[in-house]
């Protein structure tokens, strides 16, 4: 607070009125004269409530989101994020809450780690340890436990996942494997009534309703132009 601006100013000044006071602003020409500080939209709400007066604090924020690796939500803490194990492939840490973080350090056989949740640090150790075994290992050692720790699934793995299966979730027709709606109704189960059609499989039916003669049809098939 410098000099003049004592609490027996802030004290004088709300003796006025907020209108008074803007009008007062607007001598200074601190702004174009179309765009002021008041004009006739703006009312009073409540006109014999004393004006509030203090400091206006101006702050500014960055939007520019953190670099990979760099909060907590990218692998910027131990206890987020992905590991590369021995065979190349990973294991995935979402231990966020204490209680799952508590129970992965044991687990992992660091119970010495559950005081370093957010220590970037721990990274390093923890990537070095998930690096000694196989993703399936660690999968193995991780099933019986409940720490949000999971193997990373290639899509043709998580086709033979045990939770899709059991919910039906995978079908297969005519040698086409597919999902099935993640919504369940038990007096509606989902069905495929009719296969997808091969590729090329309706050309000729499209073709003549396209107004094609079958010696057109005949010229394109040769040409390969229909694949």
């Amino acid at each position: 607070m410098s000099a003049t601006e004592t609490p027996q100013w802030f004290k004088d000044l709300s003796k006025y009125d907020t209108p008074t006071i803007c009008n007062a602003i607007e001598l200074f020409d601190v702004r174009p004269r179309n765009t002021g500080y008041m004009n006739e939209s703006i009312k009073a709400c409540f006109p014999k409530m004393p004006p509030m007066v203090g400091f206006a604090l101006t702050s500014t924020f960055r939007s520019m989101a953190a670099p990979r690796g760099g909060d907590v939500l990218s692998g910027g803490v131990p206890c987020y994020g992905t590991y590369r194990c021995a065979d190349d492939k990973y294991m995935a840490v979402g231990a966020l809450e204490g209680k799952f973080w508590a129970v992965c350090c044991q687990v992992l056989g660091h119970p010495e780690w559950i005081g370093r949740q957010w220590d970037p640090a721990l990274r390093g150790e923890l990537e070095a340890l998930f690096a000694s075994r196989r993703r399936d290992d660690w999968a193995a050692l991780f099933a019986p436990a409940d720490c949000c720790v999971t193997p990373v699934l290639a899509l043709e793995e998580s086709l033979e996942n045990a939770q899709l299966a059991a919910r039906g979730m995978v079908l297969e027709v005519d040698g086409l494997r597919q999902f099935a709606p993640p919504l369940k109704v038990s007096e509606h189960p989902f069905t495929i009534r009719q296969a997808a059609p091969k590729a090329g499989e309706h050309n000729e039916a499209i073709l003549r309703a396209a107004g094609y003669s079958v010696e057109q049809i005949e010229r394109l098939v040769a040409s390969g132009a229909l694949g």
